[in-house]
């Protein structure tokens, strides 16, 4: 038992590290400790920040793995791996490659991507995967091209989607979506990537369905904002959210608390909201 304590320990602060490091300087990781209740140290760098972890008293390691998500308080609904908006994105098996760079991008926003294969016929496991994540997304992107008009399986997924009535965005590679797709506001892919995420974020945003889960996606990442730049972005795009729950504004709470790089947003957010002021709990990490 006390071996798999230990394995268990040192892989969450190994997920810890690989979170703060995105930060220019550990420093700023050390400062989310403080904020956290540690110990106050001098020591600066990777090898100091993992030697506060690894010597925290019990309640206080919990207290930073339950801000950092990690261990036993990752949060995270299977089919997918992470916490976030799920986004199915529904695409014919030839066009995967435009694919990874733009999950990637997406994940920065909190947005978790589920993405449906054609290549072979799906067995009645693959079916019942598929059924599972359609059953709960939250929202999902189509990808068009001649090879999805083409696909059975892609004109289904994106019919369950409407169904359910949950945001779809048409993304168009070399095709316009027909049928009931054609009368949704879609854009064309380009090379500005960027752009295209912040195209599909701003669409999801807008739909009365979606709105509130993206902005607890949002909100989330304000925890792991990692400049001041970054926590002003991310707070651009949650004005485009129309509502928010107790949950995510307690995430943001929390997040300007403990990340000093995104105080100044998180303050101006309550600020330009008088409508949210009285909603603000005293959300702490115990």
């Amino acid at each position: 038992m006390e071996e798999g304590w230990i394995l268990s320990r040192n892989a969450a602060i190994g997920e810890i590290v690989e979170i703060v490091r995105a930060r220019p300087y550990w420093s700023h990781g050390q400062e989310m400790l403080d904020r956290l209740g540690f110990d106050p140290t001098d020591n600066l760098g990777r090898s100091a920040f993992s030697d506060r972890l690894n010597t925290a008293a019990p309640e206080l390691f919990d207290r930073a793995q339950r801000y950092f998500e990690v261990g036993p308080f990752k949060r995270r609904k299977l089919p997918w791996s992470e916490a976030g908006f799920r986004l199915f994105i529904s695409h014919a098996s030839s066009d995967k490659h435009w694919l990874p760079p733009y999950i990637e991008r997406l994940a920065g926003y909190g947005v978790q991507s589920f993405v449906a294969h054609e290549d072979i016929e799906p067995t009645e496991n693959w079916r019942n995967e598929l059924l599972k994540a359609l059953d709960i997304a939250d929202g999902v992107v189509s990808l068009h091209s001649k090879a999805f008009a083409e696909s059975q399986w892609c004109g289904q997924e994106v019919g369950y989607a409407l169904a359910r009535k949950i945001p779809v965005v048409p993304i168009l590679l070399d095709v316009a979506p027909g049928g009931f797709l054609g009368a949704l506001q879609g854009f064309r892919w380009n090379d500005d990537l960027a752009n295209v995420v912040q195209k599909t974020i701003a669409a999801i945003a807008k739909h009365p369905a979606a709105s509130s889960a993206l902005g607890a996606a949002l909100s989330r990442q304000m925890k792991f904002a990692g400049s001041f730049n970054r926590g002003g972005e991310l707070v651009d795009l949650l004005e485009q959210c129309d509502e928010l729950f107790q949950p995510a504004l307690d995430d943001l709470i929390v997040a300007g608390n403990v990340n000093d790089q995104v105080s100044g947003a998180v303050k101006r957010f309550f600020e330009e909201r008088p409508n949210l002021q009285s909603r603000q709990s005293d959300a702490v990490i115990t």
